[in-house]
């Protein structure tokens, strides 16, 4: 992601100089020069398979078994791999386009994983999973439509989704993480057009699944997307999480209304968090249903156009340790009169904003936030504080805090997660004055916890392989981390 990491270039520049050598002996130990995917998953007993549309390998034949199948005589279609493929075994596609491709009806006990040959490059067509299940795609150029429907355990791994975005009807643990999903036009099935991320319960047969359920959205990139990042309707258990959305705008139709993420319908116990939204309308707009347990934490909203968080009935919504500045507005409670509950309860706390406004009613705690400015006839908590919380470089979309603001050490960690956005854990700055509550007087207001240390230069903490690609994991003093790509071996 692109977003600032909490360290300057020059640390890190210092960082990688130090952990290089270290690097190098891993490297070597771990044989990444000459361990491709294939000898990975040969090596970990699983069953290798491949499919190679242009015979690059040998001629291929969809008339083969799976016990024939090898390199040198390949599947020639995603549709027969999808079909045939045994539980737990890993199919190798080699590069080149290929055809959307489809599966019905196909459930396993365990996963069948499915990604590029080692070092090539795999573009579909698009991308339909009907009534099956464990199914895992990694690190494929997806230039079409990707619908799952009464799916289990399906995973989309580090892909590149372009044109259009994902559509998910019932469908039950599902798994999105890593993708960058990005320029995406109106094209294709009109359902889900121009979302990122379309995910809608309800279906005509009430003996079918009626719910989304169960879904991970994380660590992804939603760029230039004309409608929603993500739009969710009839969903339950829903984490998104430590994804980066910028550029949500109507760019194609000027009657679009582009959130980062809407609700609507009936979302029941929805977190969103450690995410980064700037330059765009919106981050969240939940309305026209009830909306239980809705948890906003850790999250970066900056440089947005439109209210950030715009919220209707969702009593008990959880609003905490959230950084929103330079937006229309920050956030916005409201109630629909032909919705049944009402928007109460809510806890509002350790928040940086540059405005806000509510109804005591809405309401149960309101505190230990810092906000730029008090609006009038807004009866604020106690612990409130007003001004400028002093960011390190807004102007290249770096909202840390600076050691002297008075957001530092002066939240309430009664209602601040364990750890921020970053995933630093709450550190007590020496020399300041705690000025917070709680068994932890010090934790920071907002998304990001300032951190006096450098990093350590005692080397990396993991080097892991996905694909052929290898990256560098790493830890500051106070339990940051951060991924680095170092590039292609192999």
């Amino acid at each position: 992601m692109r977003y600032v990491k909490a360290m300057s270039l020059r640390n890190s520049l210092a960082m990688l100089a130090c952990v290089l050598p270290a690097v190098v002996a891993l490297l070597t130990s771990f044989g990444v020069a000459s361990a491709g995917s294939a000898e990975r998953a040969q090596e970990s007993g699983r069953t290798v398979l491949y499919v190679d549309s242009g015979s690059l390998g040998g001629a291929c034949s969809d008339d083969r078994p799976a016990a024939d199948v090898s390199r040198a005589a390949p599947w020639c279609s995603l549709d027969r791999a999808l079909e045939a493929a045994p539980d737990d075994s890993v199919v190798l596609v080699r590069g080149g386009a290929y055809a959307a491709a489809e599966v019905r009806g196909r459930s396993r006990s365990e996963f069948v994983t499915l990604r590029p040959f080692e070092g090539e490059k795999v573009t579909l067509e698009g991308l339909s999973i009907e009534d099956s299940s464990h199914l895992r795609f990694e690190g494929f150029t997806i230039r079409g439509r990707t619908r799952i429907q009464f799916g289990s355990r399906i995973q989309l791994l580090g892909n590149d989704i372009a044109q259009e975005g994902i559509a998910i009807r019932p469908s039950d643990r599902v798994m999105i993480e890593g993708n960058q999903i990005h320029d995406l036009t109106y094209e294709g099935s009109v359902a889900g057009a121009g979302y990122g991320v379309w995910m809608i319960g309800g279906w005509h047969d009430p003996a079918r699944p009626q719910k989304v359920t169960n879904v991970t959205i994380r660590g992804n990139r939603f760029s230039k997307i004309p409608a929603d990042g993500i739009q969710a309707s009839r969903v339950e258990n829903v984490l998104i999480d430590d994804n980066e959305f910028d550029h949500i705008t109507p760019f194609l139709r000027s009657d679009e209304h582009s959130d980062g993420i809407q609700l609507h319908g009936q979302a029941t116990n929805v977190t969103i968090r450690r995410n980064f939204f700037h330059d765009q309308l919106g981050a969240l707009i939940a309305k026209r249903s009830a909306f239980r347990n809705l948890v906003v934490e850790n999250n970066v909203m900056v440089r947005l156009h439109a209210i950030a968080l715009n919220i209707y009935d969702a009593p008990g919504a959880r609003i905490v340790n959230n950084t929103i500045w330079d937006t229309g507005a920050a956030l916005s409670f409201r109630d629909l009169p032909e919705i049944a509950v009402e928007m109460k309860g809510a806890i509002v706390a350790n928040n940086v904003l540059e405005k806000l406004r509510f109804e005591t009613s809405q309401v149960a705690v309101e505190d230990y936030n810092l906000i730029g400015a008090r609006e009038r006839a807004t009866r604020y908590g106690p612990n409130d504080l007003f001004g400028k919380p002093g960011f390190v470089s807004p102007l290249v979309l770096d909202y840390r805090l600076r050691r002297r603001s008075r957001a530092v050490d002066s939240g309430a960690s009664q209602y601040a997660p364990r750890g921020d956005r970053e995933g630093r854990r709450r550190i007590d700055i020496r020399g300041l004055r705690n000025r917070g509550t709680g068994s932890r007087p010090y934790v920071d207001r907002g998304a990001l916890e300032y951190v006096s240390g450098q990093w350590n230069s005692s080397g990396p903490t993991l080097v892991y392989k996905v694909g052929s690609a290898v990256t560098l994991a790493v830890r500051d003093s106070a339990g940051a981390s951060g991924r680095y790509p170092l590039g292609l071996f192999g």
